[in-house]
């Protein structure tokens, strides 16, 4: 394994099939924390944790590595800053992906492109930086709606529905979202990273950007 600039690793190695890592535990709360206020209504500012989320997502594309599996679990907020943690899907972008298959992470984030590969058997469905900032605006959609970005009910699905019918409706890109958020303009944003396609998606740095203009 090889490893990223920034981030401590303990030890590492390989094992038949794959890789293995051992990284310090980072000791902070979760990304639906810091977002609580907002979420809650009692405060109308964007967190400073929502932007530093998107430049730590920034600062691992341009290193030349994709996360693969961002989702408001693998993101925790210390006194040191925002870090992602959970690097099981993580991969070199520059390279082909080491593992046979790849379900997208967690399925209420897989972006559409993913989703149609996996529903057409294509595989490895690699992950991107795009699909990277899919996962990124559903993740603080998540954390500011208190429930998942896609509308599983007004996108047509059955009350319990299963992940394989999730990653259905995002290949069609037709779903619907819930909402509406606290913050319209941070709604706006994070609308158009989750309905447009991958080329016109923004970049992690963008959306960091952008935020930090509201």
């Amino acid at each position: 394994m090889t490893e990223l600039p920034g981030y401590a690793i303990v030890a590492a190695g390989r094992r038949p099939g794959g890789a293995w890592c051992v990284a310090p535990w980072y000791e902070g709360v979760p990304c639906w924390s810091p977002l609580a206020p907002l979420r809650a209504r009692q405060q109308k500012t964007l967190p400073a944790e929502a932007v530093a989320l998107c430049q730590e997502t920034a600062r691992l594309h341009e290193l030349g590595w994709i996360h693969g599996d961002i989702q408001p679990a693998h993101v925790i907020h210390t006194r040191l800053g925002s870090r992602l943690i959970d690097f099981g899907w993580a991969r070199r972008a520059v390279r082909t992906p080491d593992r046979p298959t790849y379900r997208g992470g967690i399925s209420h984030l897989t972006a559409p492109e993913t989703a149609r590969a996996i529903a057409q058997g294509r595989q490895p469905a690699a992950s991107t930086c795009s699909t990277d900032v899919f996962a990124l605006a559903g993740t603080l959609w998540a954390c500011l709606a208190g429930r998942w970005p896609v509308d599983y009910r007004a996108s047509g699905l059955p009350p319990h529905h299963t992940p394989e019918q999730r990653r259905a409706v995002l290949a069609t890109r037709s779903f619907r979202l819930t909402g509406p958020l606290p913050h319209t303009a941070l709604q706006d944003l994070l609308r158009t990273a989750l309905l447009s396609a991958p080329a016109d998606r923004p970049t992690a740095a963008e959306l960091a950007g952008q935020l930090g203009r509201l």
